[in-house]
């Protein structure tokens, strides 16, 4: 993960729905070292070491933190909201595959990727993992994507049909004008 920046993945999933105030932030789990971020569509997660952790400041206590990749700081975010679950959304880890991203080309990637797992994900999320190699993970019952790298971890929700649709769409607009 040599240059990979960690704090820069984890803030690509924070939600800017503001409507949903609580994915607005990323959050720290203290039981698990674990920061974390969740837009509704994906997960990213960083378990950090217990230096790390102790270089950050990070203590015992979980809560939302605000991540400041330029400053490399991890601060303490005031907020009494609660984070979603992420038990519930995140798939075992049963490596299925290795996903090489360290091309960072990826042009063609979200088809090929799609023919090869027989599931469409937003190619934005995908882009994220840019620059590492992943082991995926994915059986026949889960519906989301495990991509491990190291101590980073990321769930990708596939897109759905109208999802896809839309996006189509939107690719035909933009190339009318």
């Amino acid at each position: 993960m040599k240059g990979f920046n960690k704090m820069r993945f984890i803030n690509a999933a924070i939600s800017k729905d503001t409507t949903r105030p609580n994915l607005c932030d990323a959050y720290y789990d203290a039981d698990n070292r674990r920061v974390m971020a969740c837009d509704g569509r994906r997960l990213h997660a960083w378990t950090l070491g217990e230096a790390e952790a102790e270089h950050f400041g990070l203590h015992e206590k979980s809560g939302y933190v605000k991540i400041l990749p330029k400053e490399g700081m991890i601060v303490f975010a005031p907020k009494d909201m609660q984070f979603p679950n992420v038990a519930k959304i995140t798939p075992e880890r049963k490596p299925s595959w290795n996903v090489d991203f360290t091309d960072n080309k990826g042009k063609y990637l979200e088809p090929v990727f799609a023919l090869a797992t027989g599931t469409v994900v937003n190619s934005e999320y995908l882009g994220a993992l840019f620059g590492e190699s992943w082991q995926l993970s994915m059986t026949t019952d889960d519906k989301a994507l495990r991509f491990d790298c190291g101590a980073l971890m990321a769930v990708i929700m596939p897109m759905t049909k109208k999802e896809c649709i839309d996006a189509v769409m939107e690719k035909i607009e933009e190339a009318k004008e």
